[in-house]
């Protein structure tokens, strides 16, 4: 789904990934309730790579074929979203979109997406599960390849500006402040989680067997995967300073999504940042 925009090469394995948490009908009331309509004549260009990702799309009828540099991806269907990840994270587009037959789509702009989500948070939830999905098979991938050893501490996660963590963390109040002094483990690959944390003081190192992947300090935000997905911890983290950590669990975090839209951006963002990063770690281990 969407351009896709696909750092993934395997796009067939994409989509096997989203059909298990991506909803239809969800994403199109999202699109009908919030976005515009929009024709596009068959060979018609919806977008090019390199460009500035100003719309994300749903298409309600036609075909659209997606290539990158040249090269054929898929073909997006009705149902299907485009363009979300440009949109998310504010990047070019990485593949270009033209019109197989005349399609029937609805557009979306990035302030009507983030305005929309303060009324229907679902769909936010929905995109986090889609793009976890994609982050979990990309680590599957990379973890049977050897391509995580050779991994720099330079993968992009979540920051929340000094703001909203300001405002979350008056929310949430002083009983949610964990502290953690340094050298101390916070969370182990391969664990259940039930928290997610954000950074109030000090910094931590993200590691995937073993190796240092990520580090984050003041904002970062770390262990939401599994909180979204219940899925096991994709990495272990560990304190490099003494630590003073805001404590987010599952049922905060849900009504931090509904009521706080921005929130869910930031999210969305982080994890759109990492699994472009993974992905070029993918495609550059083929």
């Amino acid at each position: 789904m969407e351009d896709l925009d696909l750092n993934f090469v395997e796009t067939k394995e994409t989509k096997e990934a989203d059909k298990l948490v991506y909803e239809v009908e969800v994403a199109r009331a999202f699109f009908l309730t919030n976005g515009k309509p929009a024709m596009l004549k068959k060979d018609g260009v919806l977008f090019t790579e390199q460009a500035a990702g100003d719309r994300m799309y749903f298409v309600i009828q036609g075909e659209i074929a997606l290539s990158m540099n040249g090269k054929s991806l898929d073909v997006a269907r009705a149902g299907e979203i485009l363009g979300e990840m440009s949109v998310i994270t504010g990047a070019p587009r990485t593949a270009t979109a033209l019109a197989k037959t005349d399609c029937m789509l609805i557009s979306l702009e990035p302030a009507q997406f983030q305005d929309a989500l303060s009324r229907q948070p679902e769909f936010a939830l929905m995109l986090m599960h889609m793009m976890l999905s994609r982050l979990r098979l990309t680590l599957s991938i990379l973890r049977m390849r050897g391509g995580l050893a050779s991994a720099a501490a330079a993968m992009s996660g979540c920051v929340l500006n000094g703001k909203l963590l300001s405002n979350i963390a008056d929310a949430l109040g002083s009983s949610a402040i964990t502290l953690f002094p340094k050298g101390r483990n916070i969370i182990m690959e391969g664990a259940s989680g039930i928290s997610m944390y954000a950074i109030l003081q000090g910094a931590v190192a993200i590691s995937i067997q073993g190796k240092v992947i990520e580090t984050a300090g003041l904002g970062g935000v770390f262990g939401e995967m599994a909180l979204v997905d219940a899925g096991p911890r994709a990495a272990s983290v560990a304190a490099t300073s003494d630590c003073k950590l805001l404590t987010i669990n599952r049922e905060s975090f849900m009504k931090l999504v509904k009521s706080n839209p921005l929130f869910g951006i930031e999210l969305l963002k982080g994890f759109a940042e990492r699994l472009r990063y993974l992905n070029m770690m993918r495609t550059q281990r083929k």
